[in-house]
């Protein structure tokens, strides 16, 4: 799904406080739109390790059990671990390349 111009600016709007159109850009070469998106990854970055430290502090807080606080339920909850197919005897002559599904594309933005 493609954003339009106008809900890039909408949501450029809604991190910085100003459009787009506000300062100038030069949307030929990408270069704004690359600051932007560097800028909202570090802003999200910062609220990742802010979210981290205060779900730590949970943690010790409800020693290991489920817990309410007011509004909020603090539950744990488990993951089964992943197989390790390379443990199965039976299948150490099987080519798992084989059954692999579609590559996944991802992109990344990277500052110099």
């Amino acid at each position: 799904m493609s954003l339009s111009q106008n809900e890039i600016n909408e949501l450029i709007k809604d991190i910085y406080g100003l459009y787009a159109h506000e300062k100038p850009v030069d949307v030929r070469s990408g270069e704004y739109f690359a600051q932007e998106a560097y800028k909202a990854s570090q802003e999200r970055k910062k609220y990742e390790r802010i979210e981290k430290e205060m779900l730590d502090k949970l943690k010790m807080l409800s020693e290991g059990k489920t817990t309410e606080w007011g509004e909020f339920v603090f539950m744990k909850t488990t993951r089964a671990g992943s197989i390790n197919y390379a443990a199965i005897p039976e299948l150490l002559n099987v080519r798992l390349e084989e059954y692999r599904k579609a590559d996944v594309e991802a992109w990344a933005l990277i500052k110099k």
